[in-house]
């Protein structure tokens, strides 16, 4: 039971953090995702010249490139403010939301 009852708490936390999250850019900044082949080329900044897609109100739909072998990885960080650098965001990169 204590099992389930974990699943339950990481995905109600993961949700709520990403409303969180996207609701900060409304105001405050534009959180960035930068293509890069894998997670292990992103985080020692092999990726940082890359494209890259802001989250916000003011992305355009029409920019986001419609090559599904692509993967994007945020530059936000764990913690207020969210919005970073990609050298900010791979220092903390967060294991768990809460």
């Amino acid at each position: 039971m204590r099992r389930d009852n974990e699943k339950v708490h990481d995905l109600l936390c993961n949700h709520s953090r990403g409303a969180e999250v996207y609701e900060f850019t409304f105001d405050n900044c534009n959180m960035n995702f930068v293509r890069c082949n894998s997670y292990l080329d992103f985080r020692p900044g092999r990726c940082k010249n890359n494209l890259t897609l802001g989250l916000g109100l003011d992305l355009d739909p029409a920019s986001v490139p419609k090559d599904s072998a692509m993967y994007f990885y945020s530059t936000h960080k764990s913690e207020y403010p969210y919005c970073g650098e990609h050298e900010e965001a791979t220092k903390t990169f967060p294991s768990r939301w809460c």
